[in-house]
């Protein structure tokens, strides 16, 4: 209703896609019958994908156009490894007789359910309201504490370099660093004076104590001036998410 202003057929496309759902549950497994099953993981390639198993969906063309989004063109020789047959087949057969309005209401039902954290307040509202009766929960996370996650989801690094700025104290990695080399290195005079390892093993195993690489608190180079690291690590990182629209 949110979305569109003709509510005449709400009722009948709201059982419809809880009908389409109730169908496509019957073919999923619970854990024990999913452990009780044979293997039917195939492997195949794109070409012949269409002729693994008996569909009426056009799978090889579905993967084609998803990988189209990458800008990656998919060719006939390529692999494929196709882990649930008789749940594709079964799907496919449920899309089939499934009218197109059902099927476009329904991933846009998925979708929605999916994306309304990033939506306006009102938006968020009708998913709370969902949320309180279907899973018992009250309220929604503070707005900061969801755009904390996920900045630190997506940008973790990033953000760890401001925390480091702020917060971590140089001294005290440095302090570790020589501890740690103090450690070995005493490690090392204890393999050389030791008399019941043979010459070869206290070789290997001074040898193996010098090539360990401490690794304390965080990367060196967030920790630096420097961010030309951290900037080719997000290089290809764009704004796919209107900051005024989802702050709100």
């Amino acid at each position: 209703m949110e979305l569109g202003q003709d509510t005449s057929m709400i009722d009948q496309d709201v059982n419809d896609i809880y009908e389409f759902e109730k169908n496509i549950a019957k073919y999923h497994w619970t854990n024990d019958e999913q452990r009780a099953r044979h293997n039917e993981t195939v492997r195949t390639t794109l070409g012949k994908l269409s002729s693994t198993f008996n569909a009426t969906f056009d799978f090889t063309d579905y993967l084609r156009r998803c990988y189209l989004f990458g800008n990656v063109v998919l060719q006939d020789t390529d692999i494929v490894v196709v882990g649930e047959i008789e749940y594709l087949n079964n799907v496919s057969l449920i899309l089939k007789q499934a009218s197109p309005r059902t099927i476009q209401n329904y991933i846009l039902w998925r979708f929605m359910m999916g994306a309304t954290s990033l939506m306006p307040q009102h938006i968020r509202m009708i998913r709370q309201r969902f949320d309180r009766i279907f899973r018992g929960t009250n309220a929604e996370r503070p707005r900061k504490v969801v755009c904390g996650g996920l900045a630190n989801a997506y940008m973790g690094f990033a953000v760890s370099k401001l925390y480091i700025k702020k917060y971590f104290d140089e001294n005290a990695l440095n302090e570790s660093l020589e501890m740690i080399n103090n450690i070995r290195n005493t490690f090392i005079e204890m393999l050389d004076e030791s008399t019941w390892m043979d010459a070869e093993s206290k070789v290997k195993a001074i040898e193996k104590a010098k090539s360990m690489d401490p690794h304390i608190g965080y990367p060196e180079y967030l920790g630096s001036d420097n961010n030309t690291k951290l900037e080719e690590d997000y290089a290809e990182v764009s704004n796919a998410i209107s900051v005024d629209v989802y702050m709100r």
